[in-house]
């Protein structure tokens, strides 16, 4: 479905923005998710699905954690869906925590980045300050990071050879969560801790998916444990080749 991505995020993005800004109640958000048919979109046409693949989903979940949406469309993709992407459960479990992680990193940069030009201290905003300008600077840099990974990673799983993007995926999302919700929280002082202001619905978020199908240290054990078992020798060669593959034009062979 690669080539009607656009309309899918096209779709997404209305229906995902007209949810968040109507504070509607989970139930009805659900339906109408399914009315759009959005929980098909990895089934194959024969069953009525959109045929579509793990670019496509990612694409979709990463607006989803952009406009904080619950995790059940995540839930919802990966059912059934273990067997044709040659990757398990877990795995697919956590690319698309990954990618809701990566919308949610959008979400809170640009709250921090919004809150930073338009907050007056000392007789200027305090993004013009050097030491917000530079934590800024890290957010958006690793906001870069993950969905760069996620990208990759949803290419291998298309592939049907995903487990090692997944992994460093899941990984650098979990990394980058905890710095994203430390530093937009920073930036936005105490306001940012407050019922009235949104900033916490997305920095929860961003704690409770970097827990979800497999920590910090869970990823850092299975990609320790398989570039062992591949051998130092074969490390770089892996990283090269795993690479291209996923680039415009890569061979999968």
């Amino acid at each position: 479905m690669s080539g009607n991505r656009d309309l899918l995020v096209q779709t997404a993005e209305r229906l995902f923005c007209d949810l968040d800004k109507n504070a509607t109640p989970p139930k009805e958000v659900w339906r109408r998710i399914c009315e759009a048919g959005f929980p098909l979109l990895l089934a194959p046409e024969a069953d009525g699905g959109f045929a579509g693949d793990w670019r496509d989903a990612c694409a979709v979940l990463r607006l989803a954690g952009f406009h904080d949406l619950q995790a059940s469309l995540a839930d919802a993709l990966i059912a059934g869906q273990a067997d044709a992407s040659q990757a398990s459960a877990s795995f697919l479990g956590a690319l698309t925590r990954a990618a809701l992680i990566s919308g949610a990193l959008d979400r809170t940069l640009q709250m921090s980045l919004d809150y930073a030009n338009n907050r007056i201290q000392f007789g200027k905003p305090i993004a013009r300050f050097q030491v917000i300008q530079h934590a800024l600077a890290c957010f958006a840099e690793e906001a870069a990071a993950v969905n760069c990974a996620v990208q990759a990673a949803a290419t291998a799983t298309d592939a049907g050879d995903g487990e090692f993007e997944i992994a460093c995926a899941k990984l650098r999302a979990n990394a980058a969560a905890g710095i994203a919700h430390a530093t937009a929280h920073q930036v936005h002082g105490a306001i940012g801790f407050t019922r009235e202001y949104p900033l916490h619905r997305w920095t929860r978020r961003l704690l409770t998916w970097s827990c979800e199908f497999g920590t910090e240290r869970h990823w850092s054990d299975f990609l320790g444990r398989y570039i062992a078992a591949r051998g130092p020798q074969n490390l770089w060669l892996d990283l090269t080749w795993r690479s291209d593959r996923s680039a415009p034009g890569g061979s999968a062979a």
